[in-house]
Formats: C-alpha cells, sequence, structure tokens
C-alpha cells in the first residue's frame, strides 16, 4: 500500500470516529442511555476481555515477625521456713530485799571498871520485857562475868524494878551469842563491843516503865567481888 492510500484510510477513520463521537453525545443528551442501555453499551463500551489488563499490584514484602526472645525462667522461690514460736518466758523470781535491822538507838552509856557499857532500851514482847546493851573491854584483854543472880547478896542480882517497886528477876541472858541462865563468862577482848540481852519473863503486862535496871558484874581483877551497873527510868516501847 503506497503513502498515499495509507494517509485516506487513516482520514477516512478519523472521520468515522469523529461522527460516531458525535453521535453519541446526541444520543447522551436526549437520554438514550436510559431507554437503550444495552444499544449504549454495545456501541460505546467495549467488553471487559478486551479492556487492557491492569498490572497486578506486587505485594510488598512483609517484613519478617519478629522472633520473641526465650522468657528466662522464672526464679523458684524456696518455701520460707515457719517463724520459731518464742515459748513465754517465765518471770525472773524477784530476790527478797533483806530487811536490815535498824540501828538501836544509844539512850544511855556508863563507864563502870574500865568497861563501856552502852544501853538501848527495853522492848516489851507479850509478857515478857528485853533490855539491850553492849558492854566494851577498854584495856587489856580480860575476863568478866555477866551474873543472874548472887546468893549471898540479893540486891547483887541482876534484876528489873516496876514503877511499882515490884522487883523481877532476869531469866535468860544473852551474851555474845551464848545463851544462859544462870550466869555467863567471856574473856573480853579489848575494844570489842560484846551483845548483850537480858530477858525478863513472864512481867506484868501493864508494866509499861521500868524504874532502875541492875546489871550485876564480877570482873576477874576485882578479887571477884561483883558490881553493879544501874540505868533508872526506862520507858517500855511495844
Amino acid at each position: 500500500m503506497s503513502e498515499e492510500e495509507k494517509n485516506k484510510k487513516s482520514n477516512n477513520i478519523a472521520g468515522w470516529v469523529a461522527l460516531i463521537g458525535a453521535f453519541a453525545t446526541i444520543l447522551t443528551a436526549i437520554g438514550a442511555n436510559q431507554f437503550f442501555p444495552d444499544l449504549v453499551k454495545s456501541i460505546f463500551i467495549k467488553p471487559t476481555s478486551q479492556l487492557p489488563n491492569s498490572p497486578t499490584p506486587t505485594a510488598s514484602p512483609t517484613s519478617p515477625t519478629p522472633t520473641a526472645s526465650p522468657t528466662s525462667p522464672t526464679p523458684t522461690i524456696p518455701p520460707t521456713s515457719p517463724t520459731p514460736t518464742i515459748p513465754p518466758t517465765s518471770p525472773t523470781p524477784t530476790s527478797p530485799i533483806p530487811t536490815q535491822t535498824p540501828t538501836p538507838k544509844l539512850l544511855d552509856q556508863k563507864l563502870v571498871e574500865d568497861y563501856v557499857f552502852k544501853f538501848y532500851g527495853c522492848i516489851g514482847k507479850g509478857e515478857d520485857i528485853e533490855c539491850n546493851l553492849t558492854i566494851t573491854n577498854q584495856i587489856k584483854d580480860r575476863k568478866f562475868t555477866l551474873n543472874s543472880r548472887n546468893y549471898f547478896d540479893t540486891d547483887l542480882h541482876t534484876k528489873i524494878i516496876d514503877n511499882e517497886g515490884k522487883s523481877h528477876s532476869i531469866s535468860i541472858l544473852e551474851l555474845g551469842g551464848y545463851k544462859g541462865e544462870g550466869y555467863m563468862t567471856v574473856n573480853s577482848i579489848q575494844g570489842l563491843d560484846y551483845r548483850t540481852i537480858l530477858t525478863f519473863k513472864k512481867v506484868q503486862n501493864e508494866v509499861n516503865k521500868i524504874k532502875r535496871l541492875s546489871i550485876s558484874i564480877t570482873n576477874s581483877n576485882s578479887s571477884g567481888n561483883p558490881f553493879l551497873v544501874t540505868f533508872d527510868d526506862i520507858q517500855v516501847s511495844k
């Protein structure tokens, strides 16, 4: 086919295309597609099979699913041993506080034959009366005897005379921790106080005052002759 013929054929095709386009415009304007849809489709719409296929979209590569890191095993907590029960402690026994004997009050003292006699009073104990004193040798060691009575001279007895003039002979002697009823003899050490307790039993309860307390002593240096030490006007404490 010559170049001229090719140009003529192209012009004819272009004319038909223009004519068909004008005709389509007229049909659309008058609403022919509403009344003859199949005709319009057959003229103007190409079959689906004749349409060029659009390329299938290429799926973007999926990122790999992150692999979960292995979890470290939960540490096993060893069972706690039960808290030991502390048994209640028994209260510490309280030691009794030792009672201190009050220091007796010195009421009177006398120096006779180089002996010091310190008198601390008399106490009533029921029907009994107890008199307390100390005897201290002031010179070199020597013996002396505390007499309960003198068989040759009743005035040399160890006794008390109450406020009614009644005489009460001693019942028990206590000298330096030793007790007796007749007499007590000690080898006295110089400067040492010998505690002496004179007990008079079955004295009337109404006796609350002693007119005189007489104490009979025999000194080893006085040829066996006793002497008296006396304390007067003694209030008996209860």
